[in-house]
């Protein structure tokens, strides 16, 4: 029996995706990364009248870090995709 609050539910083929938002993009974290470290190195090197410069230098070495991480991960994101695209179904 069905009721009228049940509609009929819709095959595994038919549901939708979710909408994608702004943080399943892959380029996100090392847009992010970057703009740190452009900002840190900035601060840490070429503004050293500041009164945190080991704070900029040590928050460069690690965004940096993060930056490289997360630019290879997108890298290897948008290379997957690609062969996905490519691959005959």
């Amino acid at each position: 029996m069905v009721t009228p609050d049940s509609g009929p539910t819709p095959s595994p083929k038919k549901r939708k995706k979710p909408a994608k938002t702004p943080f399943d993009n892959p380029w996100l974290l090392p847009v992010l990364f970057g703009g740190f470290v452009l900002w840190s190195g900035y601060d840490g090197w070429f503004n050293p009248k500041m009164d945190w410069v080991n704070f900029n230098r040590g928050l460069f070495g690690v965004s940096l870090l993060g930056f490289l991480w997360t630019l290879r991960q997108a890298l290897q994101d948008q290379k997957r995709q690609r062969e996905l695209k490519a691959r005959p179904r």
